[in-house]
This record gives structure tokens, sequence and C-alpha cells, in this order.
């Protein structure tokens, strides 16, 4: 693992353990739906042994719980480790939680595999969704959500430069800047409301269906990490295909990102 990997590790490690809460929309299993469109629906969760890469806090963990899965294998290399096992803790017997990456997940046999705002964080991705192939049953699928960079070309342009800045910032000073950017966003939604501004049909869709703590930690996640890559359509695409995964399927997801899936 090189040194950026290992120092995305460590940011989100922190800023987990600083937002350990997933309520809300932000915590909900509408939200899930939204995350994966057309690619898998709930009959594809309930009753099935499902794999999750980079589970951080558990949200993701907790509304394949609430779909109905049989049992989630939680992988999360980072310190906020702890927070995953206590927010999952009422679901004990049917999570199983790894503190380790996505390249060394153990021998465990699944139906499904999610990662959800993971492998865009990882400079070298292809060891993970190697290893997920290999663990994934014949006819199992891997359903993945990651930036696009089609449709982001402004906020880009404006939040790349700045984040070379707040990437370096104490975590508290970088709470403090997103509390501004979440009060000028809160503008920003009522304007999309009248006029066809970036990224509308997300911030209208989801974003405005946050409560305000979610969308301050939003806000941090995107200035906060020390890595993070904007997938073009066909990068997306191959995330899956140079791993040996077949009938590959991509849909866009609000004009912003990409959501993927394909099978083994």
């Amino acid at each position: 693992m090189n040194k950026t990997s290992k120092q995305t590790i460590t940011d989100f490690g922190k800023q987990w353990k600083r937002y350990p809460d997933n309520k809300g929309y932000y915590g909900s299993v509408d939200l899930f739906k939204d995350f994966c469109g057309s690619l898998i629906s709930e009959e594809d969760v309930r009753g099935k042994s499902i794999l999750e890469i980079g589970s951080g806090t558990g949200r993701i963990v907790n509304m394949l719980i609430e779909l109905g899965a049989k049992h989630v294998y939680a992988i999360e290399p980072s310190e906020s480790y702890d927070v995953l096992i206590s927010n999952t803790k009422l679901s004990r017997d049917k999570v199983t939680c790894y503190q380790v990456s996505g390249e060394n997940v153990p021998n465990v046999e699944v139906d499904l595999a999610i990662s959800f705002g993971v492998l865009h964080h990882i400079p070298e991705p292809k060891p993970v969704v190697d290893r997920v192939y290999e663990v994934l049953k014949k006819g199992g699928k891997f359903v993945v959500w990651v930036y696009g960079y089609e449709g982001n070309e402004t906020y880009l342009s404006i939040f790349l430069p700045l984040r070379k800045i707040t990437k370096k910032l104490p975590d508290f000073l970088l709470a403090l800047i997103a509390n501004i950017f979440n009060i000028v966003m809160s503008v920003y939604i009522w304007l999309c409301e009248f006029i066809n501004l970036p990224m509308k049909k997300y911030v209208l869709k989801v974003f405005d269906k946050l409560d305000w703590h979610s969308r301050k930690m939003v806000i941090f996640d995107q200035l906060n990490p020390s890595y993070a890559k904007y997938y073009c359509k066909n990068e997306a695409e191959n995330l899956l295909k140079f791993s040996c995964f077949k009938n590959i399927r991509i849909i866009n997801r609000h004009n912003y990102s990409w959501t993927i899936s394909g099978e083994k």
C-alpha cells in the first residue's frame, strides 16, 4: 500500500470518528435505492450474503440489513472501525466486521458485493476489485458507485484547486469551512429551484433531502481526502471489465456520478 493510500485511510478514520451518525435520509434505504437505480432490486439483497468494501460508520451495512440481507461482511481498514462496530451492534448476529484493506478481504463466499464512494479514493483499485471477484459466488454481482467527471466540470474547476489547500488543514478548521459552505449551499439549493445551475439534479434530488448536519459532513467529505478521482464513463466501466467481470451495466446518477454493476 502506497503512502497516499495510507494517508487517505487515516483521513477517513478521523472523519468518521468526527461524524459517526447516519441519521435521516443520509442513512435511509431510499438513498440506497437512489445509489443503485435499476442495477439491483430488493430481491437481490433479501436473504443474501453480502460483502461491503469501505464500511466507514456502518451506514450501508445497516441499509442492507434493513433490506433483509442474511449476512453482511463489512470491511473497514481505518481507525473508525470502532464506530462501525458500535453502529452495527443491534445486528451483531448478522454482521461480521474486518479491519483490513479491500485487497485483503478474508476467504468469505458472498452472493453480492457493494462499494459506494470508496474506489474513487483508492489510487490503485484493481487489487481490491480482483479480490472481490475471487470471493463472489459464480453469478454473483459487484455494484460500485464512484464520482463522475462528466457533468462535474464546473464543480471540479473550483473544488480541485481548493482541495489542494483544505486537505492539509486540521479537521477543526476544515469543519468551520464546511459550515460556511453549508450556509452558501442553502442559498444554492433555493436558486436551483428557479435556475438551471450546475449539479441541479443532484442538489434537488439528494442534497436537499439531507439534514443540516449531514450536509456539513458531505461538504467536509469533499474537502478532506488526500486522494479522489473523478471517473470518465469508460474508466468507470473498466474498473470491473479489467477484473474479468461480465454483463457490465452503468447508469449516470443525477448527471454527476456513475453506478456500475458486473457479474462473475
